[in-house]
């Protein structure tokens, strides 16, 4: 497992709370990946023009010097969730990466069905757009429920790793940690249990 990168990530749902929910509510499903692909659009024109200028039917960037440029060029590789048929498509032609996400003690951890099969089928996808199918990577994203232990998050990581040949995964400690401090013990816990297998 790796510590300490940083990537992108997009996908067309959001959490419960906040600015990016009411988003969620008031945006027809059908119209979110229209959003993000013009989104990822214009943020290609922003991380790799000076001036940036974007003008699409649900974004508009006006000319704009946006000095501050990603340090990887043309720009950082892109991550995307989804397992839509349209998702797994968006990501096939246009990701640099999948974002498959388990969430154990909420349902059963399956990684050959959850992560391993779909992500060939991704690769395949990417294989009839003209893309070189190995190179798109994963990331797991790991949702574990509330009354999960260090232990079972440990679990499924390793299961992950060993059964769909997961080398990255982000641990969301958001219904685990009580505070910062907590959620800094579990992540130490977790990477700790997840190394030692």
């Amino acid at each position: 497992m790796r510590v300490g990168f940083t990537l992108p990530q997009f996908g067309p749902l959001a959490h419960e709370a906040g600015e990016i929910a009411r988003f969620a509510r008031t945006t027809p499903m059908g119209e979110r990946g229209a959003r993000l692909d013009e989104a990822l659009d214009a943020l290609e024109v922003l991380w790799t023009a000076d001036p940036a200028e974007y003008h699409g039917r649900h974004w508009t960037v006006p000319a704009t010097h946006a000095n501050l440029k990603p340090v990887r060029r043309p720009r950082p590789p892109v991550y995307l969730a989804g397992f839509s048929p349209a998702a797994v498509d968006r990501i096939a032609r246009r990701a640099d990466g999948w974002l498959p996400v388990i969430a154990p003690g909420a349902r059963p951890v399956d990684p050959a069905k959850q992560v391993a099969a779909p992500m060939a089928h991704i690769r395949e996808l990417a294989g009839k757009h003209g893309r070189d199918p190995a190179e798109l990577g994963l990331v797991l994203r790991v949702n574990p429920a509330g009354d999960r232990t260090v232990e079972a998050v440990a679990d499924a990581i390793v299961l992950a790793r060993d059964e769909a040949g997961v080398d990255n995964a982000f641990v969301d400690l958001m219904y685990l940690a009580t505070d910062v401090a907590h959620a800094l013990e579990l992540a130490a816990g977790i990477l700790e249990l997840t190394r030692a297998r």
